[in-house]
């Protein structure tokens, strides 16, 4: 996966936190930006299919197109961990830090399922 600078970093953070599509003014609101900037990152990011265009809104007196995220935060912090090592950490780390039942009742769910689906691929 390519890493994003810091630049695009900071677009994708506010994309993802937001959570529905945003133009390039309206991400540029929640930046120290300019609009000049942010219309240059997002470029880059099309480019490097981190966002896809879906939809067009009416700003002021133009158009403007809307941004969504093609990945994840999650999908990309984890194509950097390729350590074993590192991914029980994180897990054990994320567990031990946890103070919500509801969280940790649905991380056992994830488990269970997941260890079914391995179990499933060993047998066949």
């Amino acid at each position: 996966m390519i890493k994003l600078t810091k630049k695009e970093n900071e677009i994708m953070e506010i994309i993802w936190n937001m959570e529905k599509p945003l133009t390039a003014a309206e991400i540029q609101t929640k930046t120290d930006m300019s609009i000049y900037s942010v219309q240059q990152v997002l470029l880059r990011l099309l480019t490097k299919k981190f966002v896809s265009v879906v939809g067009i809104k009416q700003n002021k007196k133009a158009f403007a197109r809307q941004y969504e995220a093609i990945i994840s935060e999650a999908d990309y912090i984890s194509a950097f961990i390729n350590n074993p090592k590192t991914e029980i950490e994180l897990a054990s780390n994320l567990i031990n830090k946890s103070t919500d039942l509801q969280t940790i009742e649905q991380l056992e769910k994830l488990l269970e399922t997941r260890k079914k689906e391995l179990k499933g691929t060993c047998n066949s």
